[in-house]
């Protein structure tokens, strides 16, 4: 449906340019008789040239559809309509072609648009000229010997309609126009008036009852003047234009200024005289704008800008910054200079700055000093440029005083980040939205071993180490962009091929528009730290002998048992272990020997227990084993048999071969007790019986 209407309004906007083409085309030929049927101006090849850089080289059709009615109306051949429409059609196009390579803008609000306009059109005017009258000699319509003479006048033609009536279509704007005619209303009736007024007393010669003896042509020159120093080429265009309208005006009266005493028009006189106004009130507009454009920047600028004289240092151009800072009037300024402006130089100490300058050894120098800031805020750093400029053909400097208290601040926050960032024993890396390295620490380089330059301009992969798969690092990214922070615990790669552990932090830093900038990493060498956490847990937990859990890990597994056992309804069991005759081993071997049998008689208790039951030892030559999820006592009855019998196995440590047996007990929950202490109770009685029982076998 959009693409319907869009594609509709291209078709009307093609009929309105054919339609205005045409018209164009068929009034210029009411005032054509006049001048032996040639029109000295051709308003609508400027209005096709307007038309294509404003709208596209699509909306060439509607000059072509345009300009064959317009012949077929004038009553020419079909044939002969066509070839001259696509003679018409064919110079806009060319000109709009060449304008590619010529520096042109569309905006038209500079010099060389201006002028790139009229170099191209004046060549696609030759062309399309040439082509029409190759045609009409190729037809017949014209001979030989007139060919010159037809370029000429269409050459001629089209070049007065485009200087006189495109400037004035691009210039204009819905914007453009009425913006000045309401920022001055009053001075826009005025000058319009009073242009319209000389233009009627000169073109068309009319005294309005008035004695007037001064009636020559350069009363047009003075609403031209006004409008090109107080309006601008927008409004410079117009009364180009305005006056263009009277002199046709006055061609159609026969009277006026190209009127002579024969009442014949001077067609080459007008054409001159409005091509030569066109031209030269335009360009001349434009210089003055683009030169206002200049002095507003300057004048209107946040830094200081001055001109100063090289002989007496005194001040020729100062905007408005530097008389903000001076803070005297605007005449007693320019008996100042630039050394009123900086506490820190006399003359003779700036005129050292200056000396390069002055010897013509550099052709501008640059310094950084402290300068009064306007009114009673006193002093604030600046970077200063001097540099040569030809002002009025005089020998002048031009300087430009830019406000560094905000850099300076940033570069000393900058130096107090750096400091931090090297005095923090923590590494960090910085990387850029392509995620490759920017900036590292001296704590990454202790850490990781690659000094700044090794890593710099490469990618963090070059930390990786092989214990993480693809899918580890595809969550590691999605959280990261999801959350924009990651925290966590992360093995990483040294230099030196060594494998550490690092408590890593990433975090994303965005731009203005919210796109990703930078990528901020901050870890820490936790390797020494968890083998530490890990001994310390050792020691809290596990036996030093036997590496068997001891009473507190035994507590802890104890309560996972239970729960385990009472949310499925089991039971679970508690095996009270003591080594019978232990005690003479110690006496006859030695502790050593002893611990020897404590370590071995360990390990084959551990290979009997599943990975759900804990072996623990309670002290000296006493152990327990927590049974968890047990279905029935007959488990229980059939590990105290295999427990038995593997500790009645000898044990050789060394030459000496031990002989050993346990007695044992157990108990059960939820029958003796739901405490691992009410458990081990009754099993340690049980484990008593059990060694009595043994004793008297």
């Amino acid at each position: 449906m959009a693409e319907a209407v869009r594609n509709r309004n291209k078709w009307l906007i093609q009929c309105l340019v054919a339609i205005i083409y045409c018209l164009f085309a068929l009034s210029t030929q009411q005032y054509a008789s006049l001048l032996e049927d040639q029109p000295i101006i051709w308003p609508a090849a400027g209005f096709a040239i307007a038309v294509l850089i404003r709208l596209g080289l699509y909306y060439a059709l509607g000059i072509f559809a345009g300009a064959v009615t317009a012949g077929l109306v004038l009553g020419y051949a079909t044939p002969l309509a066509v070839i001259n429409a696509f003679g018409e059609t064919l110079m806009p196009i060319l000109a709009v072609y060449l304008l590619y390579f010529l520096p042109f803008s569309a905006n038209f609000y500079r010099l060389n648009d201006y002028l790139s306009l009229v170099f191209a059109s004046a060549i696609a005017a030759a062309v399309g000229a040439l082509f029409i009258a190759l045609m009409d000699i190729y037809s017949g319509l014209a001979p030989l010997d007139d060919a010159y003479g037809i370029v000429l006048s269409w050459w001629m033609s089209d070049m007065l309609g485009i200087v006189i009536l495109t400037p004035l279509l691009l210039l204009y704007s819905s914007v453009a126009l009425p913006k000045v005619i309401t920022k001055q209303s009053i001075e826009t009736v005025l000058l319009v008036a009073f242009a319209t007024f000389n233009a009627l007393i000169v073109l068309i010669g009319w005294d309005f009852g008035l004695v007037l003896t001064f009636k020559s042509s350069y009363l047009l020159a003075i609403p031209l003047l006004w409008s090109i120093l107080r309006f601008g080429q927008v409004m410079t265009a117009l009364i180009v234009f305005e006056y263009t309208l009277i002199g046709i005006w006055g061609l159609l009266l026969k009277q006026g200024f190209f009127i002579g005493a024969d009442l014949q028009a001077n067609a080459s006189l007008f054409w001159a005289y409005f091509m030569v106004m066109g031209l030269i009130s335009l360009t001349v507009s434009y210089i003055v704008n683009e030169r206002n454009m200049l002095y507003q920047a300057i004048n209107q600028s946040q830094a200081g800008n001055y001109i100063f004289n090289s002989r007496n240092l005194q001040f020729e151009f100062i905007n408005n910054a530097t008389l903000n800072a001076l803070g005297v009037p605007f005449r007693k300024a320019l008996k100042l200079g630039p050394v009123d402006l900086k506490p820190l130089y006399d003359q003779q100490q700036f005129r050292m700055v200056l000396s390069p300058l002055l010897e013509k050894q550099r052709a501008a120098v640059s310094f950084e000093t402290m300068i009064k800031a306007g009114g009673d805020q006193g002093l604030y750093p600046a970077e200063v440029h001097i540099q040569n400029i030809d002002y009025i053909n005089r020998d002048c400097y031009f300087a430009s005083v830019i406000d560094i208290s905000e850099r300076l601040a940033k570069e000393q926050q900058l130096r107090l980040g750096n400091q931090v960032c090297e005095l923090t024993p923590q590494a960090i890396m910085i990387t850029n939205k392509e995620n490759v390295i920017i900036r590292v620490n001296k704590a990454f380089c202790d850490i990781t071993g690659y000094q700044a330059d090794e890593v710099l301009g490469r990618s963090p992969d070059i930390l990786n180490v092989d214990r993480y798969n693809k899918l580890f690092y595809e969550a590691f990214w999605k959280r990261l962009h999801d959350e924009q922070l990651w925290k966590g615990e992360v093995y990483s790669g040294r230099k030196n091929g060594e494998t550490y552990l690092q408590s890593l932090t990433i975090k994303l830093l965005h731009d203005d528009q919210g796109e990703i900038e930078h990528y901020i990493a901050m870890f820490t060498d936790i390797t020494q730290e968890r083998e530490q956490a890990l001994h310390f847990k050792q020691l809290a937990e596990f036996d030093h002998l036997t590496n068997l859990a001891n009473r507190t890990l035994l507590q802890q597994s104890f309560k996972s048992a239970l729960a385990l056992a009472k949310r499925h309804q089991k039971r679970l069991a508690v095996i009270y272990i003591d080594l019978n005759d232990f005690k003479p081993v110690n006496d006859t071997y030695g502790h050593t020997v002893g611990d020897k049998v404590l370590r071995q008689v360990a390990e084959r208790m551990k290979a009997c227990i599943r990975g759900s039951d804990t072996v623990s030892r309670i002290g000296g030559d006493e152990f327990s084993i927590l049974l968890s999820e047990v279905d029935s006592m007959t488990v229980c009855d059939t590990m105290v048999e295999k427990l038995k019998a593997v500790i009645a196995k000898p044990v050789k440590v060394g030459d000496i071969t031990v002989h050993i047996t346990a007695s044992m007990g157990t108990a059960n929950y939820p029958e003796q007790g739901d405490s691992l202490e009410a458990l081990l109770n009754f099993a340690d009685l049980a484990m008593y019986n059990d060694k009595e029982k043994m004793k008297q076998v």
